[in-house]
């Protein structure tokens, strides 16, 4: 065997614990048999832990500190003996507030870590998706409002009876959810993503039924882990979904003419006002005219394709996230 490991160097382990990170180093010695053994065979000698190893020694052990690096060095120059450092290091807190960021930070992320997972400083995909949730504020025209006399949906209009043209606007708040993890490099983007994009789900989805949620986008980059020995690329996959009651419109049924019955024929008719111009007026849901004082029609329009969002094999609850 070209090395040997030989133990855990005097005075280790050592640690730091910091508020919201630990740190353990543990400092090996390795004989190798020649000077012309390098560092890549070092750090492969049986007994060292590898990138990703839980920190354990004797009887103690830390659930969250991994092993981040291992670095090989000699114990002087041309020396057949070698010094391997191992660090330990819990996960950084959610938001990038790590040890040196100030409590603000930690108190926007919540003062918590990730998770992670055994095997996945390996194969990236196994890392626990991260979610979050938002809102966004937009204006909207109002199309219609609750008549507090008749108890009912009628169209905004004046107190003539008149329909404002254009329609005045409000704010509304929609929610917004986005999903960022890592995927296979031959998964099948930027396809995915214009499969779905600005599509409905016709499904539940984070339990909501259907036709409440919107694909807004799917975006990707490249990324590689860098591993001890050789580097595994991946994508880094962002899926952006927003909320809504309905995603369906209802339109005001009106125009500027409308059809009328004569014999056995249809002719337009175009709606004018008292001066003769010309104006728009409300419809009865079939092009005729609506009759006065009758219940305005509202036409349910679908502008978004919908499909089943399970496909995306996506998590369905915060439980499944970080």
């Amino acid at each position: 065997m070209a090395v040997i490991l030989q133990g855990i160097c005097p005075g280790y382990p050592q640690a730091r614990f910091d508020y919201g990170e630990h740190e353990l180093v543990i400092k090996f010695r390795v004989f190798a048999n020649s000077v012309f053994v390098g560092p890549i065979e070092v750090v492969t000698c049986p007994g060292l832990p590898i990138q990703g190893d839980l920190y354990a020694y004797g009887a103690e052990f830390h659930p969250t500190a991994r092993c981040r690096t291992v670095v090989p060095e000699r114990q002087y120059p041309n020396s057949t003996v070698w010094i391997v450092t191992a660090t330990y290091r819990t996960p950084e807190l959610k938001g990038g507030g790590g040890s040196g960021g100030d409590g603000a930070d930690r108190a926007d992320s919540g003062g918590g870590s990730g998770e992670e997972q055994d095997g996945q400083f390996e194969n990236p995909m196994l890392e626990i998706p991260e979610m979050e949730w938002g809102d966004e504020t937009i204006q909207i025209p109002i199309t219609q409002v609750y008549d507090t006399s008749t108890a009912s949906i009628i169209p905004c209009k004046a107190s003539n009876g008149e329909i404002f043209v254009p329609a005045p606007v409000k704010e509304e708040n929609r929610m917004t959810l986005t999903i960022t993890r890592n995927e296979h490099i031959l998964s099948a983007h930027p396809a995915t993503g214009l499969q779905y994009q600005q599509t409905v789900n016709s499904d539940v989805f984070w339990g909501s039924p259907a036709g409440t949620v919107k694909c807004q986008s799917i975006t990707f980059n490249r990324q590689a882990k860098q591993l001890a020995l050789y580097t595994i690329p991946y994508l880094r996959v962002k899926y952006v979904f927003k909320f809504l009651s309905d995603w369906d419109k209802l339109i005001l049924d009106s125009g500027s003419f409308y059809k009328e019955s004569v014999g056995t024929a249809e002719r337009k008719i175009r709606f004018k006002g008292d001066d003769g111009q010309p104006i728009q007026g409300l419809l009865d849901g079939t092009g005729h005219k609506l009759a006065d004082g009758g219940t305005p029609v509202y036409i349910r329009i679908r502008p978004y394709l919908r499909q089943k969002f399970a496909p995306l094999l996506l998590p369905q609850s915060p439980a499944d996230c970080q």
